[in-house]
C-alpha cells in the first residue's frame, strides 16, 4: 500500500518528484502546503504555456497530481480541488485539455467534480 500523502508530507513528497518546482516556490510561504500546492499549480500552468513545453515534466507533474488524489488525505484532497482544479479552469480551457490528457481517470473525474461544484449555478 502507498504512503497516504497529507499536509505534513506533501512539500518533501513534490520537491522529491519536482525538483524543479522548488527554485519557483515562495519561500515566505515556505512550509504551508494550499499555497505551495497553487503556486505548484502555476508552475503547471506556465511549463503549458511555454512554446516547446517539456513533456517529460508535465507527465511528472501530472503524475504527482494523481499521486495526490490517489492517496492523498481529505486535506490533499481539498487542495488539488482548490488549489489545481480550480486555478486550472479559471485560467483557460487550455489547462482543462492537458488534464484531460495526462490526469488518471479518477483523478480527472474529481478535478471534473470540482469544477462542477464550483462553478455551478444556483
Amino acid at each position: 500500500m502507498e504512503k497516504i500523502i497529507n499536509s505534513e508530507n506533501i512539500l518533501e513528497l513534490l520537491y522529491e518528484i519536482i525538483p524543479e518546482h522548488k527554485n519557483h516556490r515562495d519561500v515566505f510561504f515556505d512550509t504551508n502546503p494550499y499555497l505551495q500546492i497553487s503556486f505548484f499549480g502555476a508552475f503547471i500552468r506556465k511549463t503549458i504555456d511555454e512554446v516547446s513545453a517539456n513533456e517529460e515534466l508535465l507527465k511528472r507533474c501530472f503524475g504527482f497530481l494523481n499521486l495526490m488524489v490517489e492517496n492523498g488525505d481529505a486535506a490533499v484532497l481539498d487542495m488539488f480541488g482548490t488549489d489545481i482544479s480550480i486555478g486550472f479552469y479559471d485560467k483557460g480551457q487550455i489547462y482543462v485539455q492537458y488534464s484531460s490528457l495526462y490526469l488518471s481517470k479518477k483523478a480527472y473525474n474529481l478535478f471534473k467534480e470540482n469544477i462542477d461544484f464550483w462553478t455551478r449555478k444556483n
